[in-house]
């Protein structure tokens, strides 16, 4: 279980089915009005696909594997996820150079049916 104070953008967890997903945003953070705009948590899988959650809910079903100081757990999915974040940054940022292959390469990696339930 993660405290919802603790999650922030490109943290790497692990959701119970053994999925790994990369945090893109934590939302509703600095509302006052807490019970209309509850915190949020957007995030992405190494296959591309975009989720949505509360941070009660997340918290619950994911375990923390890099949170920008522990490069300890350095497994490949890690790596994976914390690589498709750069990816999706230079995406945003409307760099036209990333190059095919690697767009290529996540849309074709995380084949196994890895939908946070």
């Amino acid at each position: 279980m993660i405290p919802i104070e603790k999650l922030a953008r490109g943290m790497v967890c692990r959701h119970h089915s053994g999925c790994v997903y990369t945090i893109l945003a934590v939302l509703n953070t600095h509302t006052s009005k807490k019970k209309e705009h509850p915190v949020f948590v957007h995030y992405v899988g190494a296959n591309g696909r975009e989720w949505c959650r509360s941070a009660d809910a997340f918290s619950q079903k994911f375990d923390v594997l890099y949170d920008g100081t522990n490069l300890s757990s350095g497994s490949e999915q890690t790596m994976l996820a914390l690589l498709r974040l750069a990816v999706l940054e230079l995406e945003a940022l409307g760099a036209a150079t990333v190059p095919q292959q690697i767009r290529h390469f996540f849309s074709n990696i995380g084949e196994k049916r890895c939908d946070p339930s």
